[in-house]
């Protein structure tokens, strides 16, 4: 029997906030978005919503690589 190798992504959704108030934004400021492309490269995307982002991951094939990305992102 082949065994095949599973592979996986993870995506995380995020809300951006005013930080003086903690309400959600309606728009995020474009340098915002800018900067954050900037970091996190591809893996970075707007949502419908324009107050929201997301992060994924690289396509990964082991739960200790998705623990090891998601604590880069969160640095």
């Amino acid at each position: 029997m082949v065994q095949k190798t599973v592979r996986f992504g993870i995506e995380e959704e995020f809300f951006v906030s005013n930080p003086s108030t903690q309400h959600v934004v309606v728009r995020s400021v474009q340098s915002f978005q800018n900067e954050i492309r900037r970091i996190f490269d591809d893996r970075a995307s707007s949502e419908l919503l324009q107050s929201q982002i997301e992060i994924k991951t690289k396509v990964l094939t082991h739960v200790a690589e998705a623990f090891e990305s998601l604590a880069e992102h969160r640095r």
